[in-house]
């Protein structure tokens, strides 16, 4: 059989135009780096909260200045990424010079989440992954543990005529093998036992829990309250290679945020906000082994974590006063930074203070 192709003609048309319609402009919607998810954007983004996270800041791209992308969770600057059940709108990038801000906003993530309704709506999910497609370690007897479960919902609906409410619930539960690959002796026979292998359960285990209420209290005048409450803990943290068991770490987060807003609605060209959000973070390492850190070079480490026991508190209390609009500066409201012009007029007032708390406890070292 003898099979022959034949090169087709194509024919290419390039078409050069004296004036382009597409031109320079200084407009935010104009704006070529920006991008806007809803809907059914939001559901090619990751469900695990550090997943998401990775996934925003690999789209916002680079920022200015030291400490990467921004995050911001309905106007508020910290806190926890909430639940993507939770997500109403993603813009990031979407007006870097606006006087809004305070530093230049390339970089910018601003997460607005969902109000409630008028009706009843519930979803849930459920996510289950093992170690059965998983390979085994070539350094280790056995294959390594994996067991992974994430689970949650939303609930959203009426509380009266003039109010409403979203509440998200969501839990994971990881478990994630270490393996342990040294040299060590035996405790009978003081024998040379080369290689030293084991393997070895991490477990993670993380619940967030997320109401939200709003209420009208006149046409022109919303009030919203937002807490978020997440609990976070890692056992054994730290194990594997020459580590020994003896040497993990158990790390535990919790946090609590509490966000105020009030908008007003002037009139067809005003807009006035006020904002208050009070987030606590309590983070603590401590070591599952007090006795003092033995290690031996290129063998194995024993005894207790090479780190002291740490407690760190850190309190942050956020205000924010906004006013957009595009008719003249008004003269009741002179307390907040205030700039007039005739026309696109944006003002704000940002106040932030932190306070940070840590408290860490020693423990010996070892070396032989």
């Amino acid at each position: 059989m003898r099979l022959e192709l034949k090169v087709a003609a194509v024919q290419q048309q390039t078409s050069v135009q004296e004036n382009a319609n597409t031109s320079v402009s200084t407009e935010s919607a104009n704006n070529a780096s920006a991008l806007v998810l809803r809907g059914k954007d939001l559901e090619s983004l990751a469900d695990d909260p550090e997943d998401l996270g990775a996934d925003l800041q690999a789209l916002a791209g680079p920022s200015t200045g030291p400490g990467g992308s921004s995050i911001f969770i309905d106007g508020f600057s910290g806190g926890q990424l909430p639940s993507k059940d939770a997500i109403r709108e993603i813009r990031i990038n979407q007006n870097p010079f606006s006087p809004e801000y305070d530093k230049l906003g390339l970089g910018r993530i601003e997460i607005l989440t969902k109000p409630g309704a008028d009706k009843f709506h519930g979803t849930g999910y459920y996510n289950f992954g093992d170690d059965v497609w998983n390979s085994r370690n070539p350094y280790a007897a056995q294959k390594a543990p994996f067991l992974l479960k994430e689970y949650g919902g939303s609930l959203q609906g009426p509380l009266s005529k003039l109010a409403s409410f979203f509440l998200t619930v969501d839990r994971a539960s990881i478990d994630n093998g270490a393996i342990i690959n040294g040299t060590t002796l035996d405790p009978n026979t003081l024998s040379i036992v080369n290689p030293y292998t084991q393997v070895f359960r991490i477990p993670q285990r993380r619940i967030r829990i997320s109401p939200r209420v709003d209420y009208q209290l006149t046409p022109n005048d919303t009030l919203s309250i937002r807490y978020a409450f997440s609990d976070a803990g890692i056992e054994h943290s730290g194990v594997g290679g020459f580590n020994l068991v003896s040497t993990g770490i158990h790390n535990h987060g919790t946090d609590h945020t509490v966000q105020i807003a009030n908008t007003v609605v002037l009139g067809a060209n005003a807009l006035n906000e006020t904002r208050f959000q009070f987030y606590r973070a309590g983070i603590s390492s401590t070591s599952e082994d007090n006795s003092p850190r033995l290690d031996v070079l290129n063998s194995f480490i024993g005894g207790g974590a090479q780190v002291g026991n740490s407690f760190n508190t850190l309190d942050t209390y956020e205000f924010q006063k906004l006013h957009n609009g595009n008719s003249q500066c008004p003269h009741s409201a002179f307390w907040y930074a205030c700039a007039c012009g005739n026309a696109g007029q944006y003002f704000s007032y940002q106040l932030r203070r932190e306070l940070h708390v840590r408290r860490q406890i020693s423990t010996g070292t070892r070396r032989k």
